[in-house]
């Protein structure tokens, strides 16, 4: 069987037993898949990767008994378009992309969510690394639908991570490098980062420990979306602009680098008393400080907005 991508004709491999990506068996003895091949991983079938195997396009089909795909220690697995999973269909069934320690590639993951309570789709990484060039898009019932991490991976993500989901990687990495405006949900982040000169925007209140932005592509930006963020304790500015659009900044320390932090709100915003380096006072309203702030580089006021200096506490 053959499966239509555009103009191209991708083979189509499907798993008929539980096995290593690498034997023929797993594939009903057919030949195992390459790069130009679709998968289809059907229902109580969970396939192992042991090497560097690559595909174009993975779906995991709605399943019965758990299925799936297991990422065995740091071997990787690259897939050249989407990966689609379907949510299972009985029992108490979970379908799972396990990446542990090692590599999953794509352009793509979209994960539903089942309307039935203990039928999840799960993406889940530990210590290893998840590269997405396109969006994470989560659909159906937000408790089934689940991106976790487990341990200090990294997740770099060059489209939007969609709200809708159960997503939070409270001990590992989030990297933004799209190079077109991305979007995130508002999820639970140990460590965010903002590399995309295109600009990085929250859909909702979120909890970041750490934002970083800039600390590979130089000028990147990120704007809060006026949402509140809690456990807010560092931001590393090291070039590029952090765009503070809620009623209060929220980060406890600013490492203020070459970049600008930038009041942005239409209304009345509580600044911080920081040291800056660049300091943009814009839209409109007061903009209040408790006491002077320093500024190393250039304090801009732009629109109608004002500036209010108390002694005391705000």
């Amino acid at each position: 069987m053959v499966v239509l991508i555009g103009t191209t004709a991708l083979a189509q491999r499907t798993a008929s037993v539980t096995g290593n990506w690498s034997n023929t068996a797993t594939w009903g003895g057919a030949a195992v898949p390459t790069s130009a091949d679709a998968v289809i991983i059907n229902s109580g079938i969970v396939v192992t990767i042991d090497g560097v195997d690559a595909c174009a396009s993975i779906t995991v089909n709605a399943p019965a008994v758990n299925n799936g795909i297991t990422i065995n220690g740091t071997n990787t697995l690259t897939v050249t378009g989407a990966i689609t999973m379907n949510a299972p269909s009985a029992g108490v069934i979970t379908s799972t992309i396990a990446v542990g320690t090692g590599t999953l590639s794509a352009a793509s993951i979209a994960i539903p969510g089942s309307a039935t309570v203990n039928r999840f789709c799960t993406v889940s990484v530990s210590t290893g690394t998840i590269n997405v060039t396109g969006n994470i898009t989560f659909s159906g019932t937000a408790a089934q639908a689940r991106l976790t991490f487990t341990g200090a991976g990294t997740l770099s993500i060059g489209g939007n991570l969609t709200a809708g989901g159960t997503f939070a990687a409270s001990t590992g990495t989030v990297n933004c490098n799209g190079s077109s405006a991305q979007t995130v949900g508002g999820y639970t982040y140990n460590i965010l980062k903002s590399n995309n000169t295109a600009g990085v925007t929250l859909l909702a209140a979120s909890t970041i420990t750490t934002l970083t932005i800039a600390d590979i592509t130089a000028n990147s930006v990120f704007s809060d979306g006026a949402f509140v963020v809690t456990t807010a304790t560092t931001l590393n500015l090291n070039s590029g602009t952090y765009n503070c659009t809620a009623a209060t900044f929220p980060w406890g320390t600013l490492n203020a680098g070459t970049g600008t932090v930038n009041y942005g709100l239409a209304g009345a915003q509580t600044a911080a008393v920081k040291t800056y380096n660049n300091l943009t006072l814009s839209g409109s309203g007061a903009k209040t400080f408790a006491t002077t702030p320093t500024v190393n580089g250039i304090l801009s006021l732009e629109g109608t907005a004002s500036v209010i200096v108390t002694t005391g506490v705000v």
